[in-house]
């Protein structure tokens, strides 16, 4: 994998939240976990964990710029959130590395499918070759029993043990 960009740490922020938020909501209310107060801690303490990632990976997010570099202040002092501009700007630059990482790696598994049956080829090609030797080990012996059999009943070997002699 390339570089993680800024798509990346928000995407793990987002699927972090998305899981807890899943873990929580399914079950908050289930019987087995409202009846028992170990395991409604227990719930509580995976969703805290969950909490603790999230704000690990906010922390952890390289090139960060401050804040105020993606909003503004409004008269009042007030921060405003970015516009919608600059969020589809940032998104499509994301959009934009995801896709160039994403053929990266199509290219390079095509690359890797090539050799794969490029190989493949040569194993079918070897094993062709060696069929063809043992059908003609096969055809060796069977030619070399039947002249032996030819050779013994033109020597009389084999009727009554003797030899016949002509």
């Amino acid at each position: 994998m390339g570089k993680l960009d800024e798509f990346y740490w928000h995407e793990a922020l987002d699927r972090t939240d998305s899981v807890r938020e899943l873990v929580y909501a399914i079950l908050e209310n289930h019987p087995v976990i409202r009846a028992d107060d170990q395991l409604n801690d227990s719930l509580d303490k995976v969703t805290d964990a969950l909490c603790e990632l999230y704000q690990l990976i906010g922390q952890k997010m390289p090139e960060r710029k401050p804040m105020t570099d993606h909003t503004s202040c409004d008269q009042a002092g007030e921060l405003k959130p970015p516009s919608t501009d600059e969020y589809m700007a940032v998104l499509m630059r994301a959009t934009e590395d995801w896709k160039r990482q994403s053929e990266r790696e199509r290219s390079q598994r095509e690359s890797e499918g090539t050799a794969y049956r490029n190989e493949i080829a040569q194993l079918k090609a070897r094993l062709a070759r060696a069929r063809d030797a043992l059908e003609l080990i096969a055809r060796y012996e069977s030619f070399a029993d039947t002249m032996q059999k030819i050779a013994r009943e033109a020597l009389g070997v084999g009727r009554g043990g003797d030899m016949e002699r002509p």
